[in-house]
């Protein structure tokens, strides 16, 4: 089981990321258990809001990226925030679990369909431009074969940019482990690879949109797969979890900031050159 949530105070994240700032970090990646309920352990509200604008006077940092925000405690002034701003990337990673009110019930995550689906078109209505990461568990106890159905048909209906699907694991001592109707694991499996199927389809649609389009990308550096190739992201394609954009034309520097005209898209990567 978790413990409590204890949150840094505001002034010694400011001050880590004004020295990672200095030493020529770009992009800031904001983690917690639950980033959205940041500091309601140290004022009994939260503080993302103070934090994200204490942080976003650091000039130096061009990226802020907020992980972990759970639908919970999203704030109509943190949307504000995210929507005005040019520093915090317009990309929410939100993860949803489920969205059959039965299934998130037995979660305990504290919301219905109805208030997801209500938050969801407030997020794609606030914010122009929104990249949805989320994050579902397949065979949890008791999502039968109709529970399963809903969630599949939730993910083609509300297009996701990025979808990571895991399946459910027993866990001794955990609340769910004496659940009834527990999910075979072979059930669970096919279900987890057929909302990645449906997903990917989604993924690659969207890529295909942006071909010929051209991305503001900052340059990791070399590839990982071949050091013929330059890698780098878009503002919506977050570290190690997300896609890269692998550059084959132009010639620049790791932390640069460039102009990537889109060339290919694949579900998961994309393909430009420096212009």
């Amino acid at each position: 089981t978790r413990g409590r949530l204890r949150s840094r105070p505001i002034s010694s994240i400011v001050e880590e990321a004004a020295a990672l700032a200095q030493q020529g970090v770009k992009e800031l990646l904001l983690i917690g258990q639950d980033t959205t309920s940041y500091g309601v352990d140290l004022t009994g509200k939260p503080l993302i809001v103070p934090l994200l604008e204490a942080l976003t006077a650091l000039d130096a940092l061009r990226w802020i990226r907020l992980m972990y925000a759970y639908p919970t405690n999203l704030s109509t002034d943190l949307l504000r925030l995210i929507a005005a701003s040019s520093t915090i990337c317009s990309y929410l990673d939100l993860p949803l679990q489920h969205i059959d009110t039965g299934i998130l019930t037995r979660m305990k995550r504290g919301i219905t369909e109805p208030q997801t689906r209500k938050l969801l078109d407030r997020l794609r209505r606030e914010i122009p431009g929104l990249i949805l990461r989320t994050s579902f568990i397949v065979g949890f106890p008791g999502e039968d074969d109709a529970a399963f159905q809903k969630l599949e048909d939730f993910v083609r209906e509300y297009k996701f940019d990025r979808v990571g699907v895991f399946t459910y694991s027993r866990e001794d001592g955990t609340p769910a482990y004496d659940m009834p109707d527990q999910i075979p694991t072979d059930v669970a499996e096919a279900r987890q690879q057929r909302v990645l199927e449906v997903q990917q389809a989604i993924s690659l649609a969207k890529h295909q949109a942006m071909l010929g389009t051209v991305q503001t990308v900052l340059i990791d550096g070399v590839s990982e797969e071949t050091p013929l190739l330059l890698e780098g992201r878009t503002a919506g394609q977050a570290p190690e979890i997300d896609g890269v954009v692998y550059i084959n034309e132009g010639h620049t520097t790791p932390g640069a900031f460039e102009n990537v005209r889109i060339t290919e898209a694949f579900p998961y990567d994309l393909v430009g050159k420096i212009v």
